[in-house]
């Protein structure tokens, strides 16, 4: 930190609170409870914090399709099977019942939410690994009335947020652990649904004080650009396959802003002055769109920057770290970008560090921005925004650790002044002038996650076939009928489909998309197309190995690709792939190869950037053996004087114990012997990979599961002469 520089550098934290419409228009009935459980455990608590830290200022983004569901439960007024099945009595549940119970009342982080609990992991352990019916139907009858009890209680208790753990009703839950009685049970669901009335004026109160500013998103979510044209979808990055039918409705979007800007006028009294575009995803087109209904400000992410200034290097910090303003046909927006890699060191890297470390590391950080931006007249604003509520389960106590050293650091730092960007824009007025606007998302610039693979493409094609419907029936087209195709053009039904994100309720998304499509012809009084009926997403037994071996390896340990089908046979991971409801994109780790022979298992790391892996000296990657005997395999990339070093730590061992092959170069491969593993033949493998820097974990993978495979060498073998 420089001791000339007198001016702050003023920091604006964006938190986007977000869920699609889980509710079937025609029934009335909410197919998942992630709008409940969330508010819950995150939508009141991470404002709440801010009640003990009123210097620091902070930007909330709720989107109305959230608050219009929070709205049914804060009346009790929804059909939440999730919530019907915790209210029933245990004694009452029907064998249907207590199989949804199993299936679906442990969804949450095992770690952090269950794990901590023995009672609940127990349950767990009781269950089982397996979703399958089959083994469900089996195993139900093993649990008593007091089992299901206790698991409705605990599913409850596990979603509670830091504010509810605290209340003394559910402290006692706790302490008791076990058989619960219906009366616990009642007392812990009173305790919810009073927080649930008290979030929205929680929002209220901190507005009103001045503390933050609460921003909006198109009613329903929908990527913006793509309802403007699909054809931008190839715009943005020229290897996107599209659709067979173009979506082009920009009225759609039109209207979708025009809802948002409304709702949150009459929720709020006031309209909002900023909008963050569902997934930040911005195109010249949809500037005038946005700025005809009074938004002032939008935020999207660094990538899209670099390229709409057309740049290859990196941006400077004088670049990224300033508000912009784009013109079209007349309407001026400003826009600010997002700081990628620190807003994923929130997302993905410190929820495995100790939260004082992470807050005093964050604190450095934002410092070392200081330092590196020009000591002059610019007034220079670093834009942390990521989403509000999915990256909190994956710390201990839902981050209460990080993020209250973070505010105590940020409370008495002179130099780091937190603002949100309304007030930002009222003291700042001047602005570069951004001629162009790369068409692309907060996720690698682009839009592939939502366009481009074939289950995406055809989700599209659906729905450009439900809104020319609608187009060609527009005299008789009724408001439950419009309302139900704007549904559909939510971002998120699209995110899941494809391969590159996978959730256990993968099912129950894809249905969702197309029972909205399918009330646009209910709502009319028409055929229903049978098209409909058949699932988008094709549902994986196995959403973490993307690939298993095929064949026995023979490769050459030197750290390159030595020949095209070196690394053919191998199994594979593509880190990133299938993880669940974020996308990290600073990552160090592209993919893992993993394969053997008979007596070697080979092991392979491709880094996004090779230099960037190794380049810090104090860095070393891990494999966690949990099967077929743990054990915790050793790279320590700070190249001693002979090289990078393998070693193998096990509780049978007495102590640790160098062996194998290692070579870095482009890529890190290495070979171990299949003995010193404990792996025979017909055992399965299991493993995670996770790279630290110093006692600090930087990322997992996979995130959440284990990479697993077969080893089968003898079976490889006949494979291959068959061959």
């Amino acid at each position: 930190m420089s001791p000339t520089k007198k001016k702050p550098l003023y920091l604006a934290i964006l938190w986007h609170m977000h869920q699609p419409l889980y509710k079937d228009a025609a029934t009335g009935e909410y197919i998942l409870p992630w709008v409940r459980l969330h508010t819950l455990k995150d939508y009141y608590d991470i404002p709440a914090l801010l009640n003990d830290y009123s210097n620091i200022k902070q930007v909330f983004n709720l989107v109305p399709s959230l608050l219009m569901q929070l709205d049914d439960y804060k009346h009790d007024s929804v059909k939440d099977r999730f919530l019907q099945l915790t209210v029933k009595a245990a004694a009452e549940l029907s064998v249907e019942d207590k199989v949804f119970l199993l299936k679906n009342f442990f969804l949450a982080n095992w770690d952090h939410m269950i794990k901590p609990y023995p009672r609940y992991w127990e349950l767990l352990q009781r269950r089982g690994p397996s979703l399958a019916l089959s083994d469900l139907y089996q195993v139900q009858s093993l649990f008593a009335i007091h089992d299901y009890r206790d698991l409705q209680v605990w599913f409850n208790l596990a979603w509670s947020g830091n504010t509810l753990m605290a209340d003394p009703v559910l402290r006692k839950l706790i302490r008791k652990g076990a058989h619960f009685s219906e009366e616990d049970k009642q007392r812990l669901l009173a305790r919810q649904q009073r927080l649930l009335s008290e979030t929205v004026p929680l929002y209220i109160k901190l507005e009103q004080r001045g503390q933050i500013e609460i921003s909006t998103t198109p009613y329903y979510h929908p990527i913006l650009p793509l309802l403007c044209s699909t054809k931008l979808g190839q715009v943005s990055d020229s290897r996107t396959p599209l659709p067979r039918s173009e979506f082009h409705y920009p009225q759609d979007a039109d209207r979708q802003i025009q809802q948002a800007v409304a709702f949150h006028e009459q929720l709020f009294g006031h309209a909002p002055a900023g909008l963050w575009p569902s997934e930040g995803a911005v195109a010249d087109e949809i500037i005038p769109l946005i700025r005809r209904h009074g938004v002032q400000w939008i935020a999207t992410d660094e990538e899209i920057l670099r390229r709409s200034l057309g740049q290859e290097a990196a941006l400077t910090a004088a670049q990224l770290y300033q508000p912009y303003q784009i013109t079209q046909n007349g309407h001026r927006l400003a826009i600010f970008f997002r700081d990628h890699a620190l807003s994923d060191r929130i997302g993905f890297v410190y929820s495995k560090w100790s939260g004082r470390d992470a807050a005093q590391d964050l604190i450095a950080k934002l410092h070392n921005i200081r330092a590196a931006l020009p000591d002059d007249q610019t007034r220079y604003i670093v834009s942390i925004i990521l989403d509000g509520e999915n990256a909190w389960e994956y710390y201990p106590k839902n981050a209460k650790e990080f993020l209250t050293s973070f505010y105590e650091l940020l409370a008495a730092d002179p130099y780091i002044k937190t603002v949100t960007y309304r007030e930002f824009l009222q003291q700042e007025k001047d602005r570069v002038e951004l001629g162009h606007l790369h068409p692309g998302s907060w996720i690698d610039g682009n839009f592939r996650t939502w366009i481009g693979h074939a289950e995406k493409n055809r989700a599209w094609e659906l729905l450009c076939e439900a809104r020319g419907f609608l187009e060609s029936n527009k005299k008789r087209a009724n408001e439950k009928a419009w309302e139900a195709i704007f549904m559909a053009e939510g971002s998120d039904w699209f995110w899941w489909y494809g391969d590159d994100h996978a959730s256990e309720t993968a099912a129950e998304l894809d249905y969702l998309f197309r029972r909205h499509l399918k009330n646009v012809y209910y709502f009319m009084g028409e055929r229903i197309p049978t098209a409909l009926d058949q699932p988008i997403k094709q549902i994986s037994t196995n959403l973490v190995t993307l690939k298993h071996p095929t064949g026995l390896l023979r490769p050459t340990i030197d750290g390159k690709v030595s020949h095209f089908f070196e690394w053919e046979f191998a199994g594979c991971f593509r880190a990133g792939a299938g993880q669940g409801s974020m996308h990290q994109a600073d990552r160090l780790v592209k993919e893992i190869y993993f394969g053997y022979d008979p007596n070697t298992l080979y092991l392979r790391v491709d880094a996004e950037s090779p230099a960037r892996l190794t380049e810090a000296t104090s860095r070393r990657i891990e494999f966690l053996f949990q099967s077929p005997t743990p054990k915790r395999l050793i790279l320590d990339l700070a190249a001693p004087p002979t090289g990078p070093t393998l070693t193998l730590e096990s509780a049978d061992a007495a102590g640790p114990q160098e062996l194998g092959t290692v070579r870095v170069g482009k890529i890190v491969e290495m070979a171990l012997p299949i003995a010193a593993l404990g792996i025979a033949d017909g055992n399965t493998v299991e493993f995670t990979l996770a790279v630290f820097q110093g006692e600090n974990e930087l990322e997992r993978w996979p995130r959440p599961g284990v990479i697993s495979f077969s080893f089968s060498p003898s079976e490889l073998e006949q494979s291959e002469w068959s061959v």
